[in-house]
């Protein structure tokens, strides 16, 4: 089920490459050495069962996507697959990809399987509750938003598959639908969510022209420039070593200073220069970004583009353990939707690994629960109680749920973006209860139900928005893409922990310090 077309609306579309080792690596590498640069970046708070899947089975999903007929880029023997890199953060060269369209080319290769197999696909259809029983998630309620008919869909188990949460920002690399969904819909089930104060930023992302506003640029990783409104290298006054090669976050860190100085463009960024790259050079490394840009009339090499930091990856998300499980009974999640594997921050190349390791998990440990199960019972009077609730948002006079959507955008934007302290926290938490308390504003039509997609996903966001500030104002220090400039530093002693949410039985936010976990299964019974 996807409330955009299957397919086509995923941030792995966008992916460009992914970090694997195998038969192919270089002698020196491994599966343990990738692991070990997982728990590095992710600052030592991931959980490391967890990183230990992701980083020892997605060699074999290299294998398993090859036998499907996904193609990589090899050797020019043919023999071997072309290893890359290394990418950021990363000991050893080990990224792989075909051009720079892995993420669409897998995603089609899958989409290919799945129809081959004959599992039933839904478009355009969003869930908006989960069903519940006594014996845990019974099914979900969804909308067809061409009809804006409820369906009921009952299951012995359900998977969450959602991805981030970029489009709670003005500016994001992902789909604008990436609305943090089903993390909120676990959150509102009594599921234990975690990390929810990482959100990683992409520091060069096109703000303006529109045509391409939302895309990742590559060019300062091979010489291009990021200049301010007076035309200064303004990187030489944050880190001159290192300059535009700087890690992501302190980059991100770097520009966002930049534009809260006011040296900006008209629409708010820094410029990003690549006139001294070869076209040729740039077409080359990024044939996708260079292509995309010249069909909208766009010389990368010649024309300073617009740029500003974006939400980028989402690391926190809800909470599962080595087989996928949530902590309720038949409900399982997989990919950006959870936490727990990349930790504090994101190794990069390491987003589509980790949805396709832990998809084929979720996907086995949600069939053998189902297998295992009868059709569980459910509480048709609370059901129903979802039902009315949902109806009682939407009335004809109320606001519309996109001009909610951009409220929300500017808060977490201003308030829980790069750079955090208490005060904008604490205002963030504060805006964000009272945008609840607002109506949505439904105007249903004949075909399309826009007001029903946006009124669910505003819901969503508000909920999650909510959580990420109180999250972000509980961590006092500094930790990957978490950064409080009143707690500058990195605090292991205090903070070299997860932060555990969940909703009491009113829909107050319960957090927690929990210790990072290093060992076997604790937290879910037998049972499930």
């Amino acid at each position: 089920m996807d409330k955009g077309i299957i397919g086509n609306d995923c941030s792995a579309v966008g992916a460009k490459q992914f970090s694997a080792t195998g038969h192919w690596s270089a002698p020196d590498d491994g599966a343990r050495l990738h692991y070990e640069d997982t728990l590095r970046s992710g600052c030592h708070i991931n959980d490391e069962r967890l990183a230990h899947l992701l980083t020892h089975r997605i060699g074999r999903i290299v294998m398993d996507l090859e036998r499907m007929g996904m193609p990589f880029d090899r050797e020019e023997s043919g023999k071997r697959l072309l290893i890359v890199g290394p990418a950021p953060g990363h000991s050893k060269p080990r990224s792989l990809r075909f051009s720079d369209i892995t993420g669409k080319l897998i995603v089609e290769t899958l989409h290919a399987e799945c129809r081959r197999r004959g599992v039933k696909l839904l478009s355009e259809h969003t869930a908006v509750e989960l069903i519940k029983g006594p014996e845990g998630v019974a099914g979900a309620l969804a909308a067809e938003l061409a009809s804006g008919e409820l369906m009921c869909v009952r299951s012995k188990a359900v998977v969450i598959g959602t991805g981030g949460i970029g489009g709670l920002y003005e500016l994001t690399s992902n789909p604008v639908q990436t609305t943090g969904d089903g993390i909120s819909l676990a959150l509102r089930a009594g599921a234990e969510v975690m990390d929810l104060e990482f959100v990683q930023f992409y520091p060069v992302t096109v703000l303006f022209p529109p045509a391409i506003r939302g895309m990742n640029l590559n060019g300062h990783h091979f010489g291009a420039h990021l200049l301010n409104a007076q035309g200064e290298r303004f990187m030489s006054a944050y880190h001159p070593d290192q300059m535009e090669h700087i890690t992501r976050d302190k980059l991100s860190q770097s520009i966002f200073r930049e534009i809260q100085s006011g040296r900006t463009g008209i629409h708010g960024g820094v410029f990003m220069d690549a006139t001294m790259i070869p076209g040729e050079l740039y077409a080359k490394e990024v044939p996708g970004e260079w292509n995309l840009a010249q069909s909208t009339g766009i010389d990368l090499t010649r024309d300073r583009l617009e740029v500003a930091p974006s939400a980028h990856y989402y690391m926190g998300g809800i909470r599962i353990d080595d087989r996928c499980r949530t902590t309720l009974r038949g409900l399982f999640a997989a990919g950006e939707c959870c936490a727990g594997v990349q930790g504090a921050n994101r190794l990069a190349d390491n987003g589509l690994g980790e949805a396709l390791v832990f998809g084929q998990i979720a996907g086995q440990s949600a069939a053998a629960h189902a297998t295992e199960s009868s059709l569980p019972p459910y509480e048709a009077a609370a059901l129903k109680q979802k039902i009315h609730r949902m109806a009682e948002i939407f009335t004809p006079d109320g606001i519309p749920p996109q001009t909610l959507a951009d409220r929300i955008r500017r808060i977490m934007t201003r308030n829980v973006g790069i750079i955090r302290e208490k005060a904008s926290l604490q205002s963030a938490v504060e805006a964000l209860q009272g945008l609840r308390q607002h109506r949505i504003r439904a105007r249903f039509g004949n075909r399309w139900h826009p007001d029903l997609l946006w009124g669910t996903s505003v819901r969503n966001m508000e909920l999650l928005g909510q959580g990420i500030a109180l999250a972000a104002r509980e961590r006092k220090e500094s930790r990957g893409a978490h950064f409080r400039s009143d707690f500058p530093h990195r605090d292991d002693a205090g903070w070299k922990a997860n932060l555990v949410v969940r909703l009491d039985d009113a829909g107050e936010f319960i957090i927690r310090v929990d210790a990072v976990h290093t060992g076997g299964n604790t937290h879910w019974p037998a049972s499930t």
